[in-house]
Formats: C-alpha cells, sequence, structure tokens
C-alpha cells in the first residue's frame, strides 16, 4: 500500500481512501497480487506476478511517463520495462 501512495504522490494524483488488494490464489499460471487505488483523476492498478508487474495509471490529468519508469526502477527493481500509453481523449496508442 505504501508504494501505491507514494507512486500516487510522486506523479502529483491524489488518493482516494481506501487501497484495495487482492490476493489471487495460485491457480495454473494465474496468481499474485492485484492492487487498485482510486485517485481523485481517475485509478491506478498494479497486478504482479513472479518477477512481472503490469501497472495502469488511468488518468485525465497528464502525468510523466519517465518518472512512472523511474519509480518502478527503483521501487521494483525492474531492469526492463516496456511502456504503452493511450490518449483517453482519442482512444488511440501514442508513440513514446
Amino acid at each position: 500500500v505504501a508504494t501505491i501512495l507514494s507512486l500516487c504522490s510522486f506523479i502529483d494524483m491524489t488518493p482516494v481512501p481506501d487501497t484495495r488488494i487482492v490476493y489471487i490464489i495460485p491457480e495454473g499460471w494465474e496468481f499474485g497480487y492485484t492492487i487498485t487505488q482510486v485517485i481523485k483523476q481517475s485509478h491506478i492498478v498494479l497486478h504482479t506476478e513472479e518477477n512481472y508487474i503490469n501497472l495502469d495509471i488511468f488518468s485525465c490529468r497528464p502525468f510523466s511517463r519517465q518518472k512512472v519508469r523511474g519509480f518502478c526502477k527503483v521501487n521494483f527493481h525492474m531492469t526492463k520495462i516496456r511502456t504503452r500509453v493511450f490518449d483517453r481523449k482519442f482512444g488511440k496508442e501514442m508513440r513514446p
């Protein structure tokens, strides 16, 4: 929970109580945690698996993708990061 709240602060988003954490019991390849944080600007969802995370930041307020990448490298010890950014207004993928 502290890491998600730190991310909110780091990218200037306002968290709305309460952070929700769900553990998916191992069943085949599906397992790990899903952490959902509602923010004033929309939501942040983090899915974890062994050696893998998927972070979804859905926001009507612009934020720095580079800051998020740096945050993930430091806080999740990521060595390989792939990002995709979609323009909410037009629903299309934006180039890095």
